[in-house]
């Protein structure tokens, strides 16, 4: 939080995770499916509550071999995605969650990959969901997630 700045300026602003120092963040663990309505919420107004915020999701992605993929994603309000350190995804915006609202090709390295996301918050509904697809929507078989 920065005082006096709205979402979409705490957009732009850099925080700790998105920094070379970013292992030394105190990282929690983020529950999930907690609204039975809405399992696939991420609800971070639960959370941390507040307005005019910005939040971090990270994991690590296991793939046993290079491949593309299709990240779907959804947010409320705007969405900043790294894979591997490198920005893959940027939508400074205010709006209520859907998933699938943004779908981001990108591929994954084999083995361990990085993905973080920044999630801002304006006021009302705060969260974010996310699941890889094969590039036609199809499911994909064989990879392994990691909370960090």
């Amino acid at each position: 939080m920065r005082d006096g700045a709205g979402c979409t300026q705490l957009f732009d602003i850099v925080f700790a995770p998105e920094t070379v120092d970013a292992e030394k963040v105190c990282w929690r663990l983020m529950p999930a499916g907690t609204n039975p309505e809405q399992p696939w919420l991420l609800d971070l107004l639960a959370l941390l509550g507040g307005d005019n915020r910005v939040a971090y999701l990270r994991s690590r992605v296991w793939s046993g071999e290079t491949r593309t993929l299709v990240l779907e994603l959804g947010s409320d309000d705007g969405v900043k995605v790294w894979l591997n350190g490198k920005i893959v995804h940027s939508n400074n915006t205010m709006r209520a969650i859907q998933p699938a609202q943004e779908k981001v090709t990108l591929t994954l390295q084999e083995g361990w990959n990085t993905l973080m996301l920044k999630i801002t918050q304006n006021v009302m509904g705060w969260g974010a969901c996310a699941r890889f697809t094969g590039p036609g929507g199809s499911s994909i078989e064989g990879l392994r997630f990691q909370t960090q």
